[in-house]
């Protein structure tokens, strides 16, 4: 029981929001694919239309098809016509 719930708390962390963290918000009408690559883990995961992703990185590559942005800590990368950029 007790590594039932050190197990169950572990999963919850993992996939908790990182205070300080890179958010990530899809601003297009459909959905994207994204790689995200903080250089010892890479994953991929699509991003509903008008969704935002909280807390997706500490600092990492931000990559949608051919296009990729770098972003660390508390920046938001903003997806419009599938390309990715820091900020504004």
């Amino acid at each position: 029981m007790k590594k039932t719930l050190i197990l169950a708390a572990a999963a919850v962390i993992s996939f908790a929001p990182v205070a300080g963290a890179v958010d990530i918000v899809n601003e297009d009408d459909t959905p994207v694919m994204v790689l995200i690559d903080d250089g010892s883990n890479a994953k991929e995961i699509e991003i509903g239309a008008g969704e935002t992703v909280e807390g997706a990185c500490e600092a990492c590559v931000i990559q949608v098809g051919e296009e990729a942005v770098d972003a660390e800590g508390a920046q938001v990368v903003k997806i419009k016509g599938k390309v990715p950029s820091v900020g504004g």
